[in-house]
């Protein structure tokens, strides 16, 4: 099993809870399971784990099992493999009849990673059985983080939550988590910034990262931890002790409309053949981009951050 999270707003509790390994021990415990269970049958599938009242009235709390007349059973959708293989069928299928036009439509263009993802919901969380369609699908980014600075946007492409992305608004969501199971990333990046403000640490980014774009010099010899944590981020990289500009210049374009427009039309065809799909707008961006990797339509993504203006 995979958890995906919701990425409707950071919760530090909710991402430590799932950080756990019993998490997913238990989850996948309760959907194995043909009607409801007691307490002391959870337990007693895990005599190793201490699973304590504590954890599982959390778990109750943010709905990921529910808890009826002291029984419980999982309390979020599972997209199974068979459900993962027909919805992936439908639209290879759909695509492949249409391929010429499809292609023509979205072109190609490195950037095509945020114009597809930029329009994704990921507003629950689900669960995936783990399959060869799903590990695909979620090594795709799922979500795009938004950093709004003076007078631009930074975006970046980003794991799925509960998984850490090395960019500028994870850094400050991660500060708030408490548990002991952190990032590597994130604890040499903590190392160095620590609990900084970023009212003041984004205007200052967003100073420097202007002066590179207009080719303005920087060199990555004078002591700037700053600037150090913008390198270490990637969005500055470091040839011959000179800073230079490493982002994507994003822009509102057609090419974006007409890829929702494909969007739309998988979804029009998958909501005729099932009446439910959870997590159907990141499923269906994902199986899009896995077919245009495959013909060869998509340039490799060289940029993780962007800028839109």
């Amino acid at each position: 099993m995979i958890i995906k999270l919701s990425d409707k707003a950071f919760d530090s509790k909710k991402m430590d809870l799932v950080a756990e390994d019993k998490f997913i021990q238990i989850v996948d415990f309760l959907w194995q399971q043909s009607d409801k269970v007691t307490l002391r049958e959870i337990k007693r599938a895990f005599p190793e784990i201490e699973i304590t009242d504590n954890y599982i009235e959390e778990l109750v709390s943010y709905g990921f099992i529910t808890r009826h007349h002291g029984k419980y059973m999982l309390g979020i959708p599972v997209i199974t493999a068979n459900k993962q293989q027909q919805i992936n069928e439908v639209c290879v299928a759909y695509l492949d009849e249409h391929l010429s036009d499809t292609l023509s439509r979205i072109g190609t263009s490195s950037n095509i990673y945020f114009d597809l993802f930029v329009g994704v919901k990921n507003q629950e969380d689900v669960l995936y059985e783990e399959t060869d369609f799903s590990i695909n699908w979620l090594s795709q980014p799922s979500r795009i983080t938004r950093t709004e600075a003076k007078q631009v946007t930074f975006l970046s492409l980003a794991s799925f939550y509960p998984y850490y992305s090395h960019n500028i608004a994870d850094y400050f969501n991660y500060l708030n988590r408490k548990s002991e199971h952190l990032p590597e990333a994130f604890l040499r990046l903590r190392k160095k910034l620590g609990d900084i403000n970023p009212n003041y640490f984004v205007p200052y980014c967003e100073r420097k990262l202007r002066r590179l774009k207009k080719g303005k010099t920087i060199s990555s010899e004078k002591e700037d931890i700053f600037m150090d944590a913008l390198i270490d981020m990637g969005y500055v990289t470091v040839e011959a002790n000179n800073c230079l500009f490493h982002m994507m210049i994003l822009d509102t374009t057609d090419r974006t409309a007409d890829i929702q427009l494909v969007l739309e039309e998988l979804a029009d065809i998958v909501t005729k053949e099932f009446t439910e799909f959870p997590d159907m707008s990141y499923a269906l961006a994902s199986i899009l981009m896995t077919w245009l990797q495959k013909n060869n339509a998509v340039k490799e993504c060289q940029y993780v951050h962007g800028v839109l203006r």
